[in-house]
C-alpha cells in the first residue's frame, strides 16, 4: 500500500523542561553529562560532588543524577571551572517536532492498493525521478559498506529490507531487537514518529542497493530521545563495523558530548556521519548537523529548489531530494514523506555508494565530494 504523509517530519527540536531546571528535587531528578580528563578524574569528580552515577561511556564520560536540593546552575558553573573536567552540561532531550507541537501524523489521501494497483505502488518505489537523478551522479552500489541508521528502529520483516539488515541494537529497551514497537492507529497511521526509522532505512536500501543496513533504536516511537542514548548508539555502531552513520534527528541546542564523540568517530575511526538540517525553514543551526565533522543535509523540493521547510544557511553542506520520496513503512506498506530526514537518508545511501566505488577515500573526503556534487543554494 502507498499513502501520502502531508506533514514534514524530522526528529528535531527543543530541549525539554529538564534543561530549564535550576534546582533538583526528588520529584524531578536532574541528570547531567560530564567528561573527566581520565577515568580517575571522572570517579573523583563524582565522589567530590556527591553525584549518583547512572552510566559511563569510554571510562571518562559520565551520566549522573544530581542530589535533590542541589543548585544545578551553580553545580555546572563549578564543574566548568574544574581542571579535571572537559565539559559538563545538562542531559539534553530531543523529540519529534510534531509531538512538541501537540500534533500526530497527518495523512493525506489514503489509498488502498490491491492487485494491479499494488504493482503500481511498488513501481512508484522503484522509479523516483529526483532520487534516481541524484543516484546516477555517484558511482558505486554500496557493496561491502555498512550504514548504521540510528532512529526509531525498523520493521525487520519489511520486503524492502529483506536480506539487507545486519545485527543492530535497541538502546531504548536495552536489548538486541531494534524493531520499532510503535502502534498503528487505523489504516496507515501511527503514533508520533512510528515508522520513521523504517522509512529512512528503506531509502538507504533504495539508493545503495548492495549496502548493509545496521538498525539501531535510540529514539522511542514518539520520536523522543536524549543525547546520551544517541552517543551510545554512535559508539556501538562504530564498534560493530559501521562505515556510514545516518542521523535523521537533531536539536537546536549544541551538545558538547556529541560534538566530541562524533568528531572522534569521523577523524579517528574514519566513519562518514550525515545528519538532518531540520525542518524549521530557517537558518537556525541544528545539532549535531551543524558540527564541522558532520555532513549537514538540506532538502530540495520537486523542482530541485530548496524546500520551504528545510534548514538553510552557511552551516548546511549539501542539498538532496526530500519531498515526495516513496519508502517503506511497517507492515509491508509504502508511504511518501517530506523532510530533511528523507534527504539525509539519501545522503547516507550516496555516501555508501561512494565508499564502495572509492574505498581509499577518507570519511572527510567523502563528505567533501558530496558537498561539491550536491551544493546548497546561496541564500
Amino acid at each position: 500500500m502507498i499513502r501520502r504523509i502531508t506533514v514534514a517530519l524530522a526528529l528535531l527540536v527543543a530541549a525539554t523542561a529538564a534543561v530549564q531546571t535550576t534546582s533538583a528535587s526528588a520529584a524531578t531528578p536532574v541528570r547531567i553529562v560530564f567528561e573527566g580528563k581520565d577515568p580517575a578524574n571522572t570517579r573523583s569528580v563524582i565522589s567530590r560532588y556527591g553525584l549518583t552515577q547512572i552510566a559511563l561511556l569510554n571510562g571518562t564520560q559520565a551520566l549522573v543524577e544530581v542530589r535533590p536540593g542541589t543548585d544545578v546552575t551553580a553545580l555546572l558553573r563549578s564543574l566548568g571551572r574544574e581542571k579535571r573536567v572537559r565539559y559538563a552540561e545538562l542531559l539534553n532531550k530531543v523529540e519529534n517536532p510534531a509531538i512538541a507541537n501537540g500534533l500526530r501524523w497527518a495523512w493525506g489521501l489514503r489509498w488502498a492498493w490491491a492487485g494491479a494497483l499494488e504493482t503500481a505502488a511498488t513501481s512508484a518505489f522503484g522509479t523516483q525521478p529526483s532520487l534516481d537523478a541524484a543516484t546516477r551522479r555517484v558511482a558505486g552500489d554500496g557493496a561491502g559498506v555498512t550504514v548504521a541508521v540510528i532512529d526509531t528502529g525498523v520493521d525487520p520483516g519489511h520486503w524492502v529490507l529483506q536480506g539487507r539488515l545486519v545485527p543492530g541494537f535497541d538502546f531504548v529497551d536495552g536489548d538486541a531487537d531494534p524493531t520499532d514497537p510503535g502502534v498503528r492507529n487505523g489504516v496507515g497511521s501511527g503514533d508520533g514518529a512510528f515508522g520513521h526509522g523504517t522509512y529512512v532505512a528503506g531509502l538507504v536500501a533504495k539508493v545503495a542497493p548492495r549496502a548493509r543496513i545496521m538498525p539501531i533504536r535510540a529514539l522511542a516511537s514518539d520520536g523522543s530521545g536524549d543525547q546520551w542514548t544517541v552517543a551510545l548508539a554512535v559508539q556501538w555502531a562504530v564498534d560493530h563495523g559501521a562505515d556510514v552513520i545516518n542521523l535523521s534527528l537533531g536539536d537546536d541546542v549544541r551538545m558538547r558530548q556529541l560534538y566530541r564523540n562524533i568528531g572522534d568517530v569521523v577523524e579517528d575511526d574514519d566513519v562518514v556521519v550525515v545528519a538532518a538540517a531540520g525542518n524549521l525553514g530557517t537558518a537556525a543551526e541544528i545539532f549535531p548537523a551543524a558540527e564541522a565533522a558532520v555532513l549537514a543535509v538540506a532538502a530540495s523540493d520537486a523542482t530541485g529548489s530548496l524546500a520551504g521547510f528545510s534548514g538553510r544557511g552557511d552551516w548546511v553542506d549539501a542539498m538532496l531530494p526530500g519531498t515526495g520520496l516513496v519508502s517503506a513503512f511497517p507492515g509491508g506498506d509504502l508511504v511518501t514523506w517530506d523532510g530533511t530526514s528523507a534527504a539525509t537518508a539519501v545522503a547516507g545511501g550516496l555516501a555508501a555508494r561512494m565508499r564502495s566505488a572509492a574505498p581509499t577515500l577518507t570519511a572527510l573526503q567523502v563528505q567533501a565530494r558530496l558537498t561539491v556534487t550536491f551544493p546548497t543554494p546561496v541564500i
